[in-house]
This record gives structure tokens, C-alpha cells and sequence, in this order.
């Protein structure tokens, strides 16, 4: 299966965001650009916009290193025992941290997966340990199910949506500020959009709580957050 490039779902995202109504605007066209990253016409306007993705670094952390001991548990089941199934983790609030080895992390992950799948092998299954109590402490449940084409191991789970950090905000806004007079001329408005909800816990939060009067615009005309998940748009007043 072919992954599309980063290119690609920046530009899916921004015409979601140009689709949506609730910024009151009618675009007849959007077209790819290096600097910036897109230009978009309406019937009176050449609007430049700069698309960029709000990451919290230390939950991005977190969730770089679940993974890897998800991808690992993975490689290893594939290999010892060699059959494709679906597996989601909902992990707990307690962190994976140097109280144990990566690798034991690793071993309790494949031994919570392979105890279900040797009981129910025999059989197309889906079992949840939400039901049957074999939660510890660090996941909270998780579910595995046998009827599927592809090996597919991933975390879920509901996310605690926190409100956006004012700092990284304008990290955000300063950075990709920077590149403005480098726009082509004949521009007329220059937007920032911010890309939140992408699906993980470091990018799930909250912009309708932010204070306009605390953050800077910069170069921009108008910035917006636009969450990826539920398409809510928040400008920045």
C-alpha cells in the first residue's frame, strides 16, 4: 500500500479547511507552492497560506516510544508465530519509564497478545480484555481480533484534550512568520493555518480557550487553528 506524502495530506487538510464555511469565504482554486506552502484565489483575492501542525515535543516522545514497543511486540508475534492480526492498545496515564527494560515492555505486550490468541486460534475472534480483566497498569485494555488481511498493531483510546500552550503557539506563528517577505508580490492576504486533532495525544487541544490579546499575529493577516478531527475552525482575534 502506496503512503502519501507529506505534501499530499497538507494538502488535504487545507482543503478541508478551505471547504468549510464557517470562515465565510468562497475559494475557486487552491494550487501547491514552496513559499508559501499554498496559494488559494476567491473571485476578489490572492490569499497566500502557510499550513503548519501544532505538536506538543514531550507527548510526541511518549508517543514515539509506546510505539516502537507496539512495533516491536509486532515483529516478534509475526515471526515466532507467523499469523496477521489486528491489535489496538488503549494505554493508561501511567508512563512506560526506566521502572522496567524497553524490552519488558516489549515481552508483557506479545505475551498479553499471544495469551488471547492461543485460547481462540481455532476460531475467528475479536476479544477485548476490557471483559475479561487482564488489564495491568500501564494499558488499560486492549483488543485483539483475528479476521483481517494485513498485521495491524496500533494504540487508542479516548484523549484528555488539554488547552494549547501560549509560548508554543507563538513558536508556531514567529516561525512560519519568518518566511513572509519571501512571498510573491502580488499577494493579498497572508493566512496561517494551524493544524491540530491529527489524531494523537500531542496533537489534541484545545484554541477556543486562547486569549487573542496574549499572542501575536506577526507577519500574518489571519490565523486560524483548524482541528482535523471534528473541522471546528478558531481564528485568532
Amino acid at each position: 500500500m502506496t503512503r502519501p506524502s507529506t505534501k499530499a495530506i497538507e494538502r488535504s487538510q487545507i482543503e478541508r479547511f478551505i471547504s468549510n464555511k464557517d470562515h465565510g469565504i468562497y475559494f475557486t482554486s487552491l494550487s501547491e507552492n514552496e513559499t508559501p506552502d499554498f496559494i488559494a484565489k476567491t473571485l476578489e483575492k490572492k490569499i497566500a497560506i502557510e499550513h503548519t501542525r501544532y505538536i506538543d515535543g514531550e507527548h510526541k516522545k511518549i508517543e514515539r516510544y509506546r510505539q516502537q514497543i507496539i512495533d516491536s511486540a509486532r515483529k516478534r508475534f509475526e515471526e515466532e508465530i507467523g499469523v496477521d492480526i489486528q491489535v489496538s492498545f488503549r494505554y493508561s496515564r501511567t508512563p512506560m519509564d526506566r521502572e522496567h527494560s524497553k524490552q519488558s515492555y516489549v515481552d508483557m505486550l506479545f505475551n498479553m497478545v499471544n495469551d488471547i490468541y492461543q485460547v481462540n486460534k481455532t476460531r475467528n475472534f475479536r476479544v477485548s480484555t476490557h471483559r475479561l480483566k487482564v488489564e495491568n497498569k500501564y494499558i488499560d485494555s486492549l483488543t485483539v481480533q483475528s479476521d483481517t488481511t494485513w498485521s495491524n498493531w496500533q494504540s487508542s483510546g479516548a484523549l484528555l484534550v488539554k488547552p494549547a500552550d501560549y509560548e508554543q503557539v507563538q513558536k508556531h506563528i514567529d516561525k512560519k512568520s519568518d518566511l513572509v517577505p519571501t512571498y510573491p508580490i502580488d499577494i493579498d492576504e497572508k493566512w496561517l493555518v494551524i493544524i491540530a486533532g491529527i489524531g494523537h495525544r500531542s496533537s489534541g487541544f484545545r484554541f477556543d480557550l486562547l486569549d487573542g490579546s496574549m499572542l501575536s499575529r506577526k507577519r500574518f493577516d489571519r490565523v486560524f487553528f483548524f482541528d482535523n478531527r471534528s473541522e471546528e475552525i478558531v481564528e485568532l482575534k
